[in-house]
């Protein structure tokens, strides 16, 4: 009950986990997309409100700056960051951070139309490693801007009180993220876009966790259950989070345009009316540059700026809107009619072909593309051999241990002593056992780590008899080699030694999953490890139970797998420069593609599994009547000796003898060849009996002794054969199979 209330728990914190990791990176991806919307402004033309600049970082005056710590360098910004060096009980060290603050001056930013007043106070900045320094366990490490570096910023533009002029903050609310960068915008992005996706490739994980982990807590053992329900959740997760994406980014991106537009009106309202022009904000009545002597030329380059601004704001608005499923909640939204001329539609286009979608670096997606397909292809592999193992199980019908039949088969009931057999002791217990494990382990230390290695492996695994207790029928059963699942072994430790007993008690109720093969010795069926790497399982747990644990670990290799399609398709997403909504809905499909293609193979795996397990029992009935190669022939040659007038039973020895010289054998031929013998049998007994010389003949009778028991085996492989054949027949009629067999070629084989 302990367990499950803290599984419960543990999905509870895994699904809010979830959550909180996917609005954080849709609230990545929305900041990312925020930059992407606002262009790039000459200083010149710069506006209040969201700005987008590039320049030359310079100092306000020449004392106007400040001396990082450790260089003493003339500095107009400077991040300071020290660590300490701390070493744990493993011996790992790592760097843990003292402190870490930012220290700035007020400093001009240049480009060729003018210069602008920068305010960062204390704004992070990405900046690269300027010095770093290490005494003792202590690291100090700087990181500048210099006159004369180049800088990207993305901030708010305001008027000064004092004389109108333009400063840059980073602390006013807006449409924006504060950006300083040394790496300029491309970079920026790049980063943010990363980072985002890092955020919701964790919710994904997180949040299917959560489901598996639910499955854990309430048994479900049934594998589509598992992947619609994980599907199902992740899907609508995000495809929630995309069309919400969208929604906002459309009511933002033109928000933002509107009040660009509003800003430059106001704009070049005042630069027209200082020329004496009056201008009542009609785009259409906008005075031509023909016009535009009167103005300085300063003024010309502002007004110029302004409307490349405005123009390249309005463009990447109808970029975003034109998109899917963007355009779905831009219906009833009007964008402003800025009238371009014809130059400025050439410009226009000039800026449409510079422009750079953001697009992962090749490392990024190198981290997301390659370390998302291994994940796929590694865990789903491993996940499709455990959950084919229950599957297996599922496929397998329990039989009583009277209807045991030739092939892999799943059987329960009693374990006991075997006629002239003897109880074993435990070595452990001193309890009476059929079958024993004995393990001895010994905890070994590494740092905190530690870890039990087995020093000490004996058992005893002698055949005991499996039956149901309703009928006197019972099955030998041989251990070696088996998989023992025990519900309870008994365990002591004793300092650093473990001690483990796993028996095999009279009387358990156990489950057996494994091969039935006939005896080596006499022609009955008995239960023990094959050749063909077939499971063997020996359990005192349900069959659910053994289903429940086999599958858990299957069903955790499939949550990792589908995280890693996740993971894949994010990354070929950002590798095309697709950050808008459709890739997230796509991305929200990946779950479902994942689940028909999980549910295609796991069907079609059970129609081979079945169609090869009717193949291996006609193989079987082949190989026991090429045994009759060496049995025949002598049958012959005695039975001429002293049947040389029964012409008969000659030729009918001499046909048999015949046909076993055929490499294949058909279901019809092996029939046919069966009934035949049985007649030659049948006849051979009665000529025995009418001659009194050959029925003493101790040759014949060892050779009608093998030829009996090789009767009576066939006999059990071809009971095995038919259910085999029934079960896939069924099988590959059933919905959807029906549909994998025609299309894959699983025709009906013959009973």
């Amino acid at each position: 009950m302990v367990k499950k209330i803290l599984f419960g728990l543990l999905a509870c914190v895994m699904m809010a986990a979830g959550y909180w990791f996917l609005l954080t990176g849709f609230s990545s991806l929305n900041q990312f997309r925020q930059i992407e919307r606002v262009p790039p402004v000459p200083v010149v033309a710069t506006m209040p409100g969201e700005v987008n600049l590039n320049g030359t970082a310079l100092p306000t005056a020449d004392d106007a700056m400040i001396l990082s710590p450790n260089t003493k360098t003339p500095s107009l910004y400077y991040r300071y960051h020290i660590e300490r060096k701390v070493r744990d009980s493993d011996g790992d060290t790592r760097w843990d951070t003292v402190s870490n603050k930012n220290y700035s001056v007020p400093f001009l930013l240049q480009d060729d139309t003018g210069q602008i007043l920068i305010e960062a106070g204390s704004t992070p900045a990405s900046l690269p490693l300027s010095h770093r320094h290490t005494e003792g366990d202590m690291r100090y490490s700087e990181y500048r801007i210099e006159p004369g570096q180049a800088l990207f910023l993305l901030g708010y533009a305001v008027h000064k009180e004092q004389d109108r002029s333009m400063v840059v903050v980073f602390n006013r609310p807006g449409s924006y993220t504060p950006l300083i960068s040394a790496y300029g915008e491309n970079h920026e992005r790049s980063s943010i876009a990363f980072t985002s996706l890092l955020q919701m490739l964790a919710g994904v994980a997180a949040t299917a966790s959560a489901i598996y982990l639910v499955c854990v807590l309430l048994s479900v053992h049934k594998t589509a259950v598992l992947l619609v329900l994980m599907s199902l959740v992740l899907m609508m997760l995000l495809a929630y989070q995309g069309l919400n994406l969208a929604r906002e980014d459309v009511l933002d991106a033109v928000q933002n345009l509107q009040r660009a537009e509003w800003r430059g009106q106001a704009a070049i309202t005042e630069i027209l009316a200082d020329a004496g022009v009056e201008w009542q904000g009609d785009w259409a009545s906008l005075p031509s540059p023909d016009e535009w002597p009167l103005l300085s030329e300063q003024k010309q380059q502002r007004l110029l700026g302004i409307r490349h601004f405005l123009l390249a704001s309005l463009w990447r608005t109808e970029r975003l809107l034109s998109a899917w499923p963007e355009r779905m909640f831009a219906a009833d939204l009007k964008l402003p009619e800025l009238m371009m001329t014809a130059d400025e539609l050439q410009t226009q286009q000039s800026l449409i072909s510079d422009f750079q979608a953001t697009r992962l670096n090749w490392w990024q997606a190198l981290i997301l593309v390659g370390f998302g397909m291994l994940v796929l292809w590694f865990a789903g592999k491993f996940g499709f051999r455990r959950v084919h193992l229950k599957r297996m199980i599922e496929n397998l019908p329990t039989t009583p241990v009277q209807g045991v039949t030739y092939g892999l088969t799943e059987v329960s009931g009693k374990a006991i002593l075997p006629t002239d057999s003897v109880l074993l002791r435990g070595p452990l217990t001193d309890r009476p056992c059929l079958s024993y494990i004995y393990r001895v382990e010994e905890k070994r230390r590494s740092g905190k780590k530690h870890k039990w290695v087995t020093i000490q492996l004996d058992s005893e695994l002698h055949p005991f008899w499996l039956t149901d207790g309703e009928s006197k029928a019972h099955v030998e059963v041989v251990p070696q080699d088996s998989e023992m699942i025990i519900r309870a072994p008994v365990s002591k430790i004793e300092g650093n030694l473990r001690y483990t007993e796993t028996a095999i008690e009279p009387d358990a109720e156990l489950y057996i999953l494994g091969p039935a093969l006939v005896a080596e010795a006499r022609a009955e069926l008995q239960i023990r490890s094959g050749d063909d790497n077939e499971p063997f399982i020996i359990s005192d747990l349900s069959e659910q139970e053994v289903m429940l644990m086999k599958v858990q670990g299957g069903f955790a290799w499939l949550t990792a797998s589908l995280v890693g399609g996740v993971m894949l398709a994010l990354g070929v997403a950002g590798t095309w420069g697709s950050f808008g909504a459709l890739p997230w809905l796509l991305c929200a499909a990946i779950p479902l593609l994942y689940l028909l293609v999980a549910l295609g193979i796991l069907m079609y795996n059970d129609l081979v599994f079945l169609r090869q397990r009717a193949r291996k029992t006609l193989a079987n009935i082949e190989v026991s009547l090429k045994k009759r190669s060496d049995l025949i022939p002598a049958l012959e040659t005695v039975a001429k000796t002293y049947l040389q007038h029964e012409q008969s039973v000659q030729s009918e020895l001499a046909q048999l003898r015949t046909q076993l010289g055929k490499s294949d054998w058909s279901t019809e031929e092996s029939n046919a060849f069966l009934q035949a013998e049985s007649s030659l049998h049948a006849m051979l007994l009665a000529r025995v009996e009418a001659y009194p010389d050959l029925k003493a003949d101790e040759t014949l009778r060892q050779l009608m002794h093998s030829l009996t028991r090789m009767e009576d085996e066939v006999s059990l492989m071809r009971v095995g054969h038919t259910l085999a054949i029934e079960r896939y027949n069924t099988r590959r009629q059933q919905f959807p199979e029906v549909i994998l067999a025609g299309a894959f070629g699983f025709g009906p084989l013959p009973a």
